[in-house]
């Protein structure tokens, strides 16, 4: 008699949620890189605005702008108007935030959508097996008690895999 392990079994856990998520994960994926490009963008943009409020000369060395561990780095020879400076990045901060703020939504609905998706392909298991179950279990167990916790469960894991793998994907 062989015994299966349940990472090995046909309908194990992982199996479902490896078969169910891997698409919407795929499309997730290119989504994180842009949404933490984008935050480190605002944060320099930000700074940038400050220093720019500290600058009272007419014309600003955008090397100035950066912080001097970023400047040792990059080479900006440029140097533009104050003014313009001041209608310039406030624009580049609205629509870098807007650009955060779609990927934002491109990530979470694909996690989003897998954990719908893994919920569903559980809850299919879930009522296959109890359906295949010997009439004695069946008898023995309350139907409604039954049907509430295959539900509670499922739940769970769609939580789990939207918010679980999503945050941690970012986090990495």
């Amino acid at each position: 008699m062989t015994v299966d392990l349940p990472s090995t079994a046909p309908n194990s856990l992982a199996r479902v949620v490896g078969k169910t998520v891997r698409a919407d994960l795929a499309r997730s994926l290119p989504f994180m890189p842009l949404y933490s490009l984008a935050e480190v963008t605002l944060g320099l943009l930000a700074a940038a605005m400050l220093r720019l409020i500290y600058i009272d000369t007419p014309r600003v060395f955008v090397a100035d702008l950066f912080p001097e561990r970023l400047r040792q780095w990059l080479v900006f020879p440029q140097s533009l108007d104050r003014k313009d400076l001041a209608m310039v990045i406030p624009l580049l901060i609205i629509g870098i935030g807007l650009f955060k703020l779609l990927t934002s939504f491109a990530s979470t609905y694909y996690m989003e959508r897998a954990g719908y998706l893994v919920s569903t392909k559980l809850r299919e298991v879930l009522l296959a097996s109890l359906l295949n179950a010997p009439s004695e279990t069946l008898q023995r167990a309350h139907h409604s008690e039954l049907s509430n916790r295959i539900m509670a469960d499922s739940t769970v894991m769609q939580g789990a895999v939207s918010k679980g793998v999503l945050g941690g994907l970012r986090d990495l």
